[in-house]
């Protein structure tokens, strides 16, 4: 606790169990006749200060070690997301048809799954009667696990180069096709 007051303490704990920067102001300063905006204005102040931002960063870093928390291990399941395909969970019959076949899957396939729901049921009756069984496979988004292995890459940063078109450049306009040598014959009207 060094460096921090005893409310202070208690706030960041609490941010660090809910990561709410208002919730933990709340939590740990009386705020009944506070309005929401003045409440996020004081928790905003709060942890921008030095201290407290340096106490926030120790108890991250000491909870990171206890449970083994790396940017490697982060950044490796964010990988197993992003580039997780769901081929890999079925494959095709000689006549073409699709089924769900989890015999091979390792332990970094399941961690992309993020629901697996097996059904069975009857359908039909009496001699038409079948049994049926319906699999459904979901993975983790994969869109949000890319961007955020852009953004730790610094993909989409504002201030990146724009690209550079090699070569002719095609534009269509009205289904006819208008080659352009170079920058300067370029008409983007």
């Amino acid at each position: 606790m060094a460096g921090v007051t005893v409310k202070q303490e208690a706030a960041i704990r609490k941010y660090l169990e809910c990561g709410n920067k208002s919730e933990a102001y709340r939590f740990a300063y009386n705020t009944e006749r506070m309005k929401d905006k003045t409440i996020h204005e004081k928790a905003c102040i709060l942890f921008a200060e030095d201290k407290v931002r340096a106490r926030l960063e120790e108890l991250q870093a000491k909870a990171a070690k206890r449970n083994d928390i790396t940017v490697d291990r982060v950044l490796g399941e964010l990988a197993l997301l992003g580039f997780s395909n769901l081929e890999d969970y079925f494959k095709i019959t000689s006549d073409g048809e699709p089924y769900v076949d989890l015999s091979e899957l390792t332990r970094e396939q399941a961690a992309a799954l993020s629901d697996l729901t097996v059904d069975d049921y009857v359908e039909g009756r009496g001699e038409d009667a079948r049994q049926v069984r319906k699999v459904r496979i979901k993975l983790h988004d994969k869109k949000g696990a890319l961007v955020e292995l852009g953004r730790y890459l610094g993909l989409f940063e504002k201030d990146k180069a724009p690209l550079e078109i090699k070569g002719p450049l095609v534009i269509i306009r009205n289904g006819k096709g208008k080659e352009v040598e170079n920058e300067e014959d370029r008409d983007d009207s």
